[in-house]
C-alpha cells in the first residue's frame, strides 16, 4: 500500500491496495492520519517513527499492528522518505509504503500464518498502468485519442455522446481532464521515484518490462536502462544457489504467480535479501493484462530470523545440557542414597550385635562370679575373722551383688557427671558405710570422703535438701 502524506502526517493519497490490506477503499482513508488504527501495544513506537526530524529523510519502522476494517489485526512494517518542496528545506510531504509481513493477529493472541490470498488488484490498473498511459499521453499534448476513455471515467458519458457537443464544452473538458491527469502522473512519479522498494510493472512472463522505478539502481546497484533491454538480466545478481528458484518462472509469472525470496550481490560484494511479489492486474474477462509487483531489501528481518533461530539453537543446546547434567546428579544422589541406607542398615546389625554381644558378656560375668568367687566368699565368711576383715568380705560380697546394679550406669553417665572416687564413695554410702568406715577403707581421710559427700549431693541435685544421700542412691533404678 503506497500512502502519501502532508508534513502532518495527514493521508493525501491512497493506492487502492488498502482495500486488500486493511479493508478500507482509499476515499475512506485520505484526510485521516495513520495512528487511527494502529494498536495501542504499538502506537507510542509507531508514532516516533512518522515524526519529522531535518537530519533523517527516509525512515524504517519495525513490525507493528494496523487495525483491519473487520476489525482484526495485520502485522505490517512502513519505510517512507521526506519530500523536500523548498529550498529552504521545509518537508513538504511524506511519501510511504506499507507491506504485509503475511501474519495476522486476532485481539490477545499471538501471531498467526495468514492464508493465502488471492489478491484482486483491478484498483492497481487505475492506479499503475492507467496512470501511466495517461501521463504519457499528457506529455505528448494528445487529449483525443483517450477522451472519450477519460469521459467516461470522470463524466459517466459514453464516447459517441460527444458528437454534437459545443466545442466550448470539449475543449473545456479536455483542459480539466489534462489538469487532473497531470496531477496524477505527477503523483505517480513523486510515490514511485520516492519509496525504497523497487516498484515494477511488465507484461506476462516477463517478455517485457514496462516500468520499474528508480529504487532498482539503489538496491541491486545496475543501471535500469539495462533492465528494461533485458527484463531477465536482474537474475545475474542473484546468488547461484538461490537463482535455482527460478527453473520456471516464466511460466509462473504467466499465470499471475510471483512471490520469491532471494539473495542479491551487489556490485561491491555486499549480499542483501529480497523478498519479491508480484500480483496480476485482470482485463474484465478475467485475463492478465499486466503484472505488478514489488521488490524490498529483508535483509534486516533475515537478520533478525536467523538471530532467532541461533538463539532458539543455543537456547536447546543449554537445555539439553542442564537436563543431562541433573540426570548426572540424580544418579549420583540416588547412588549415594542407596549406599547410606546400606550403611544405616549394617551400622543398625552391627549395634545390635553389640547389645547382645553385651547382655552375653553380662551373662558370663555374673555366671563366672557365682560359680568361681561367690562359693569362695561363702567359706571365707564361715572363718574366723576380725571386724575389719568382715567388713571387708561384706564390701566385696555387695560390691559382686551390684555389679550390675543401674546405679553404676547411673552414676557413670552424664546424667550426674560423677567422678571414679565419687563413684566408690557412692556405693559404700548405699550400703550404709558412715563416713569413718569409709575413709577406713579407702585408705582416706574422714574430711575428705566428707568434701565428696557435700559433691555428690551437690550433682545430684541435693544441695540445701533434708533429703538423705543414702536413700536416694537407693531409690535410683
Amino acid at each position: 500500500m503506497v500512502t502519501l502524506h502532508s508534513s502532518d502526517g495527514v493521508c493525501m493519497y491512497v493506492s487502492p491496495a488498502s482495500l486488500d490490506l486493511m479493508g478500507y477503499a482509499p476515499e475512506e482513508l485520505v484526510g485521516r492520519v495513520p495512528h487511527e488504527f494502529y494498536h495501542s501495544g504499538d502506537f507510542e513506537n509507531k508514532q516516533k517513527g512518522f515524526e519529522i526530524k531535518p537530519d533523517k529523510e527516509t525512515f524504517h519502522t519495525h513490525p507493528y499492528r494496523i487495525r483491519h476494517k473487520k476489525g482484526h489485526y495485520v502485522w505490517v512494517e512502513t519505510t517512507g522518505k521526506q519530500v523536500i518542496h523548498s529550498s529552504a528545506g521545509d518537508v513538504g510531504s511524506i511519501v510511504a509504503t506499507t507491506r504485509d509481513l503475511g501474519c495476522r493477529k486476532a485481539s490477545g493472541k499471538q501471531p498467526l500464518a495468514s492464508e493465502k490470498k488471492h489478491r484482486s488488484l483491478d484498483a492497481y490498473e487505475t492506479a499503475v498502468k492507467s496512470t501511466l498511459d495517461l501521463a504519457g499521453v499528457v506529455d505528448r499534448e494528445a487529449i483525443d485519442p483517450v477522451l472519450p476513455h477519460a469521459l467516461r471515467s470522470y463524466r459517466g458519458v459514453k464516447g459517441d455522446e460527444i458528437i454534437g457537443c459545443k466545442v466550448c464544452e470539449v475543449l473545456s473538458e479536455k483542459k480539466r481532464i489534462c489538469n487532473e491527469l497531470r496531477n496524477k502522473a505527477e503523483q505517480f512519479r513523486l510515490i514511485a521515484e520516492t519509496i525504497q522498494e523497487v516498484f515494477w510493472v511488465s507484461t506476462p512472463g516477463l517478455q517485457e518490462l514496462l516500468y520499474v522505478s528508480p529504487a532498482y539502481e539503489i538496491l541491486w546497484g545496475r543501471s535500469r536502462e539495462g533492465l528494461y533491454e533485458d527484463p531477465h538480466s536482474f537474475l545475474d545478481a542473484i546468488l547461484p544457489c538461490d537463482r535455482k528458484k527460478f527453473c520456471n518462472f516464466e511460466v509462473l509469472h504467466a499465470q499471475g504467480q510471483w512471490d520469491y525470496e532471494y539473495r542479491i550481490v551487489r556490485p561491491d560484494k555486499s549480499i542483501i535479501w529480497i523478498k519479491d511479489r508480484g500480483y496480476p492486474v485482470t482485463d474484465d474477462a478475467g485475463n492478465i493484462k499486466v503484472m505488478v509487483g514489488v521488490a524490498a531489501d529483508i535483509t534486516e528481518l533475515k537478520q533478525i530470523q536467523e538471530a532467532l533461530k541461533k538463539g532458539n539453537r543455543n537456547l536447546d543446546r543449554t537445555v539439553k545440557s542442564r537436563t543431562a547434567e541433573l540426570e548426572i546428579a540424580n544418579r549420583e544422589l540416588k547412588e549415594k542414597t542407596d549406599t547410606l541406607r546400606e550403611l544405616n542398615m549394617a551400622l543398625r546389625i552391627v549395634i545390635d550385635n553389640k547389645d547382645e554381644a553385651r547382655e552375653d558378656l553380662k551373662e558370663h560375668v555374673i555366671s563366672h562370679l557365682k560359680t568361681h568367687i561367690v562359693p569362695y566368699l561363702e567359706k571365707l565368711k564361715s572363718t574366723a575373722l576380725d571386724p575389719l576383715q568382715d567388713t571387708y568380705v561384706k564390701v566385696i560380697e555387695f560390691n559382686i551383688e551390684q555389679a550390675f546394679d543401674p546405679l553404676v550406669s547411673k552414676l557413670n553417665s552424664r546424667y550426674f557427671n560423677l567422678s571414679p572416687a565419687e563413684i566408690k564413695i557412692a556405693n559404700l554410702i548405699k550400703i550404709g558405710k558412715t563416713s569413718k568406715e569409709i575413709a577406713c577403707l579407702t585408705n582416706i581421710s574422714k574430711g575428705t570422703v566428707d568434701w565428696h559427700r557435700i559433691q555428690i549431693r551437690k550433682k545430684m541435685g541435693l544441695q540445701n535438701k533434708k533429703i538423705s544421700l543414702r536413700n536416694k542412691l537407693r531409690s535410683i533404678k
